[in-house]
């Protein structure tokens, strides 16, 4: 498909993927949200990119391309879809003492490095933006000094099985499953009660919450209001294009070998260290996330291994990507579709 003849998009969405069915049902989830998407970027008249790269391909699979239900172009007149294929062999070159076939962050970072819209949205194939989201953005007037964040809610597998985006978006606010809040994550009430939930699941939950808490109450003294909503922050960070390349995308230490667990975390200490500004957007603002396995908890140990490269992002203004971030200096076969 040739380019589409439209000006610069107002926004880009950008996620990374590979046909490897991941957390299983992984294109049932992907043709949903970008069903939702096509819809939503529709009704509010948001001139839209989606970015999708697909990061090393299976050499045993059909390439995303074949095998996406792609929304036909009059219900896309408003999101133009753009793919981008990192090649096995390059992922071969680049992937050090990792044997992960999939770096997120680092995909992440080629679709915004190449995103051609004002502000860039990124975010997992699994997302449903709530429909508040998308009247925010349609009122054109985010801000370049600013990034946005906001809650993710986990809702049941079943919403993927509806094809009208309307009544998606009706079927998540009723079956939320688990909210990842500025604090902590925590279930509904039902849920936490209900028989047969693994209770340890739901303590981890509270320790993580609590730790956080406790780490700022202990280090910052007056808990200033620019500590960052660190939770899910991969799920849903939207800022302007120069945040983006000022901080050079998402720290790419996938190839170091080392879990890709609160990279995005990283890239919140690092924005409010250049001195942009976080905005909350709470109410019924949310990102709903279709839950699939695996999930878990991150442990306590792992937030103590991180936060010294945490301050040092915060306090030093530190980029850790060189000018060569987001695969630069390589020429990658993309598509329009």
């Amino acid at each position: 498909m040739a380019e589409p003849a439209r000006s610069d998009p107002y926004l880009s969405v950008v996620c990374v993927s590979r046909n490897d069915n991941y957390g299983e049902h992984l294109i049932e989830r992907l043709n949903a949200f970008l069903r939702y998407l096509s819809y939503f970027c529709n009704k509010y008249e948001i001139p839209s990119e989606l970015v999708l790269v697909e990061w090393n391909p299976p050499p045993d699979q059909k390439p995303l391309r074949e095998v996406i239900h792609w929304p036909p172009d009059r219900e896309t007149k408003y999101l133009r879809r753009r793919l981008i294929r990192v090649p096995p062999e390059l992922h071969e070159a680049i992937k050090g003492v990792s044997n992960r076939p999939l770096f997120e962050f680092m995909g992440k970072n080629v679709g915004i490095r190449r995103a051609a819209g004002q502000f860039i949205l990124c975010t997992n194939q699994d997302n449903l933006f709530s429909e508040e989201v998308f009247r925010r953005i349609a009122q054109f007037n985010l801000k370049e000094s600013t990034f946005y964040r906001l809650d993710r809610l986990d809702v049941r597998k079943e919403v993927m099985a509806i094809a009208e985006p309307e009544e998606m978006a009706r079927f998540c606010q009723r079956n939320v499953v688990l909210r990842h809040g500025y604090w902590a994550s925590y279930a509904s009430l039902w849920d936490f009660l209900r028989p047969g939930q693994r209770a340890n699941r739901w303590v981890g939950y509270a320790k993580i919450g609590a730790f956080r808490l406790g780490y700022w109450l202990f280090r910052l003294p007056f808990l200033r209001p620019r500590v960052g909503h660190t939770n899910a922050a991969g799920d849903f960070f939207l800022a302007g294009r120069k945040l983006w390349h000022v901080l050079r995308g998402y720290a790419e230490l996938e190839p170091l070998g080392l879990s890709r667990n609160h990279i995005d975390t990283f890239l919140v200490w690092a924005a409010l260290s250049h001195n942009y500004s976080q905005t909350m957007w709470r109410g019924q603002a949310v990102t709903y996330h279709i839950i699939h396995q695996p999930a878990g908890v991150m442990q306590l140990r792992e937030y103590f291994r991180r936060f010294p490269l945490a301050q040092q992002l915060y306090e030093k203004k530190y980029a850790p990507n060189g000018e060569d971030w987001g695969l630069g200096t390589y020429t990658l076969a993309e598509e329009w579709v």
